[in-house]
């Protein structure tokens, strides 16, 4: 199932500036987002890996390593997976 509709390459190019904008116009205690934060807000925004990296001007390894280390600090240093893939509390 796809669920990005290309509206041509002039149209997404302009889209990822507008958004690329806003991602700057966002304040955080007056401060710019770090790109790790632009990269997270995407991601919660359902915003593809590939498509995050056009938008931020990135390359997708880049992205993909941010949105990893995301996953990995989400999961705490507490945390493993289980044989069932689900995050498990550790007992050391």
């Amino acid at each position: 199932m796809k669920d990005y509709v290309s509206l041509g390459p002039d149209i997404d190019k302009r889209l990822d500036v507008i958004i690329s904008l806003l991602l700057k116009l966002i304040p955080k205690d007056k401060e710019k987002l770090t790109l790790r934060e632009q990269v997270d807000l995407l991601r919660g925004l359902a915003v593809r890996p590939r498509d995050i990296a056009n938008i931020l001007g990135k390359t997708d390894s880049y992205v993909t390593k941010e949105i990893a280390s995301l996953n990995r600090s989400a999961t705490g240093p507490n945390r493993k997976r289980g044989k069932n893939g689900r995050s498990e509390l550790r007992e050391d």
